[in-house]
C-alpha cells in the first residue's frame, strides 16, 4: 500500500446514495450492481467510478454512495449527486483484488486516520476505482482517500 497526500478540487458525483452499517460489503455490492443497471451516466467522466461515504453515526451507520464524475450534466431521474468539497487527502493506492478493501480501509483507520502525521478533517471518505479494475477479470486496485488537513 502506497500512501500520499493529494490536494483535490471540488467534484460533483451522480450516483446511487444509501444509508447502512459501514463495511457491510453485500449491501455495497448490490448497491454498485443496482448503479451499473442504471449507467452509463451521461456527461460522466469516463473508466473511473468512485465510492463516498459521509454521515457515519456513533452505531455505525452512514450514507454510501457509488457514482462517477460528473462536473455538469444534471442527474438522471433515480439518482443522487453529492458533491465533495475540495481539500487535501490521504491516498492509499493498492493493486490488491476488491476483496482485500475492508483489511486496507481497517490499516489506514487504525495506522493513519487522525494520526499526528495524518490529522483528520470532516469530510467525505472516497474509494477510486479506475478504468484497469474489472472484478470479472480478477483485474483489480483501488485506492482509499480520507480527508486530512
Amino acid at each position: 500500500m502506497q500512501a500520499i497526500k493529494v490536494l483535490l478540487p471540488e467534484r460533483r458525483y451522480v450516483g446511487l446514495s444509501r444509508i447502512q452499517r459501514g463495511g457491510d460489503s453485500a449491501l455495497i455490492g448490490q448497491q454498485w450492481g443496482d448503479f451499473n443497471a442504471l449507467a452509463p451516466v451521461q456527461g460522466a467522466v469516463q473508466d473511473i467510478w468512485y465510492g463516498v461515504m459521509f454521515g457515519m453515526d456513533t452505531s455505525g451507520m452512514m450514507t454510501y454512495f457509488c457514482g462517477q464524475e460528473v462536473p455538469e450534466a444534471p442527474a438522471p431521474l433515480g439518482m443522487d449527486v453529492v458533491i465533495v468539497p475540495a481539500g487535501q487527502y490521504g491516498q492509499f493506492q493498492s493493486n490488491d483484488p476488491v476483496a482485500t478493501i475492508g483489511g486496507m480501509w481497517g490499516e489506514v483507520m487504525s495506522r493513519y486516520m487522525g494520526s499526528p502525521d495524518w490529522p483528520t478533517r470532516d469530510a467525505p471518505m472516497l474509494e477510486v476505482y479506475a478504468k484497469e479494475f474489472d472484478i470479472a477479470k480478477g483485474v483489480t486496485g483501488f485506492a482509499i482517500l480520507i480527508p486530512t488537513l
